[in-house]
């Protein structure tokens, strides 16, 4: 009855605080200094806020800077939401994780009031390799080198009629890398990935 309470107190602070409706899950939050909340909390995607209950009923609002990775369940998705925040050009930027590996394929809301499932409409979707964010145009890039490095990748690509200015193909193309840089090193007798790998290969949906 208390923790529904401290919850509700919270939507209502919350939406005071913000014009988006923050969304109540439960899940972890890995905080920059490797500390780790685990338990309720509030969570808004486009103001990249995260609010954290406290005993006495008020809340601990937690901005990008504060933050590492946050992970939860998404009740209406029925799926394991992650996101990561990563800092470019000086500034720290909160995006959903949609596949994990070597290539990791990240997305940010392009609205307040986005829903979830809007995944081609809603999102602008990035291709991020551990030090840079690429946009479609920038994976394009990205694609014809690996391409030229694995010719499977191309014949794979052209059988499926994949092109990499899509975003739906890019997070198939990616996940083909993945596997196809997976198989390069277990080839070299070299087991896993980059030591600052989001994750392993493994898109949104498959969560």
């Amino acid at each position: 009855m208390r923790s529904t309470l401290v919850v509700c107190l919270f939507v209502a602070s919350c939406r005071l605080l913000h014009a988006q409706d923050p969304v109540a899950v439960q899940g972890s939050v890995v905080f920059r200094d490797g500390s780790v909340y685990a338990g309720p909390f509030l969570f808004a995607d486009y103001d990249d806020v995260v609010l954290i209950p406290r005993r006495d009923s008020s809340m601990m609002v937690m901005m990008p800077h504060n933050l590492h990775k946050i992970f939860f369940f998404d009740s209406t998705l029925r799926l394991n939401r992650k996101f990561i925040v990563i800092q470019q050009k000086g500034q720290q930027q909160m995006l959903e994780i949609v596949v994990d590996g070597p290539l990791s394929v990240l997305r940010e809301v392009k609205g307040r009031h986005v829903r979830p499932d809007a995944h081609a409409e809603g999102y602008t979707y990035f291709v991020y390799d551990g030090s840079e964010l690429n946009t479609l145009h920038g994976f394009n890039r990205l694609y014809v080198s690996y391409a030229e490095r694995f010719p499977a990748l191309r014949r794979i690509a052209e059988r499926e009629n994949l092109v990499s200015y899509q975003p739906a193909h890019m997070i198939r193309l990616v996940i083909l890398i993945n596997e196809q840089l997976k198989m390069a090193l277990d080839l070299n007798g070299v087991s896993g990935s980059r030591p600052d790998a989001v994750g392993e290969s493994k898109s949104l949906n498959q969560s």
